[in-house]
C-alpha cells in the first residue's frame, strides 16, 4: 500500500512521519511520501496540480490532505479542498475516487495544538517542564495561538528564551505523542490518528 500525504509545512511533515514510523512498524507493506509545502498559500497554489499528478499517476492507494484551520471556517475550508480535488480529477464526476481512499483533515489552528493536547509528550521531550505544569487552561479547540502558548511554557522552564524553532520542537515531541485512543485532548489529532490507523488496517487486510 502506498500513501501520499500533503501538509502545509516541514514541522507537520516531521510529526506525520513520526506517527507513521510507529504505526507502520508492524505493517511492512506500507510505504508513503509526505509532501510539504511552504505554508498555506503555497499549498493552495499547488494543490490542484499536485492532486492531478497523483490521480493521473495511478500509483497511490490513499491520499490525505492536512490543512491548518488558522482562523478559517472549518467546513468552508474542507469544502474548498474537496472542490479542488474534484477539479483535479481525484474525485470523479460520478463521485468515485481516483484512489482507494481520499480524505481531507483540518487541524485545530496549527500543529502545536497536538502537542498541547498531550502534556506527557511535552514533558518527555523537555524534562525540565514540571510534572505539575498546566500547558493551558483553555479547551484545545479554542486556542488560536498554540505556537505562542507552547513557547511560553517552554520559556518558563528554561527552553528557547528568544525563539522557538517549530521543526526542532516537532522532532523532539512527535515521537512521544501517545497513540492510545483518547489520551490526546486535541480532537484533530485524534481524527488524523484514526485516519492513519485506518490506512494501516486496510494495508494489513490487503497484505
Amino acid at each position: 500500500m502506498y500513501l501520499e500525504l500533503l501538509v502545509e509545512d516541514e514541522s507537520t511533515k516531521v510529526a506525520i512521519d513520526a506517527l507513521l514510523d510507529r504505526l507502520s512498524a508492524k505493517v511492512p507493506s506500507v510505504e508513503w511520501r509526505t509532501q510539504q509545502f511552504r505554508g498555506r498559500e503555497a499549498m493552495w497554489r499547488k494543490l490542484r496540480d499536485t492532486l492531478y499528478s497523483i490521480a493521473a499517476g495511478g500509483y497511490a492507494d490513499a491520499v490525505l490532505v492536512l490543512l491548518d484551520q488558522d482562523r478559517s471556517d472549518c467546513i468552508e475550508l474542507k469544502q474548498a479542498a474537496i472542490a479542488t480535488a474534484a477539479d483535479a480529477g481525484m474525485i470523479r464526476s460520478d463521485g468515485s475516487l481516483a484512489v482507494s481512499n481520499f480524505v481531507v483533515r483540518i487541524n485545530e489552528t496549527e500543529l502545536e495544538s497536538w502537542f498541547l493536547g498531550d502534556p506527557a509528550a511535552v514533558r518527555d521531550a523537555y524534562p525540565q517542564v514540571s510534572r505539575r505544569a498546566r500547558l493551558t487552561n483553555r479547551p484545545i479547540e479554542s486556542i488560536e495561538d498554540a505556537w505562542e502558548t507552547l513557547h511560553r511554557t517552554l520559556q518558563q522552564y528554561g527552553y528557547y528564551p528568544n525563539f522557538m524553532p517549530k521543526v526542532e520542537v516537532a522532532k523532539n515531541i512527535a515521537p512521544y505523542l501517545s497513540l492510545v485512543d483518547g489520551v490526546n485532548s486535541s480532537h484533530s489529532f485524534r481524527v488524523v490518528l484514526r485516519s492513519l490507523r485506518e490506512f494501516m488496517e486496510h494495508a494489513q487486510r490487503e497484505a
